[in-house]
């Protein structure tokens, strides 16, 4: 009973999510509501903070899944003995880039200007950003690691800094896809070069 129970809400709380992005995506964040998303599902205010407790929290959620990261395992980043520094640091972003060319980029422009906002209630949208930038600074120090120990990279190599320099250029690199008017081939070829010249390659 109490599986089936969970399952009832699992599927409820799908429902918030995809209705949620529907009406976030079409009026943008600031003039959605909960009465509209609520309306949108067809389901109770009520039971709509019974799963989320704001706007930002949903909006968190929904835009987590959008953006989802997928897990990278080292070994297989590192792989290939045959590539260089660059192509493996390339091939690592390049899996990043893949992710965000996959939504709109108005529809990121949105989310941006929501995560950045001033308001209070998108404190807990800028700390799961942070979050994920810290995350993916981490898995990119793995790998630079990896490559130390697979003597791609001196030992004395600076780790931190440079997963930190690079993580970097990768976001002035989507910064200038999202507002600039440049296709994502263009974007991957300038990323691909400055990634040459930090390595010299």
């Amino acid at each position: 009973m109490a599986g089936l129970r969970e399952k009832k809400k699992e599927k409820c709380k799908e429902e918030i999510i995809k209705s949620a992005k529907e009406v976030f995506f079409q009026h943008g964040y600031d003039k959605t509501t909960i009465v509209m998303i609520s309306k949108e599902a067809g389901i109770g205010v009520g039971t709509m903070y019974n799963y989320f407790y704001s706007k930002a929290d949903l909006y968190i959620q929904v835009m987590s899944d959008i953006f989802r990261i997928p897990f990278i395992k080292t070994s297989l980043v590192v792989s290939n003995d045959k590539e260089n520094v660059s192509q493996i640091i390339f091939k690592f972003f390049n899996r990043y880039l893949t992710l965000f060319s996959n939504v709109k980029k108005e529809i990121m422009r949105e989310a941006l200007a929501v995560f950045f906002g001033n308001t209070t209630d998108r404190k807990s949208i800028r700390t799961k950003l942070m979050q994920w930038d810290y995350e993916s600074i981490k898995t990119l120090r793995k790998v630079i690691l990896s490559l130390v120990e697979k003597e791609k990279l001196p030992a004395e190599f600076e780790v931190d800094e440079s997963a930190q320099i690079l993580f970097s250029i990768f976001c002035i690199s989507l910064m200038i896809y999202l507002y600039d008017d440049v296709s994502l081939s263009e974007v991957q070829t300038s990323l691909k070069k400055q990634i040459d010249f930090v390595f010299r390659v």
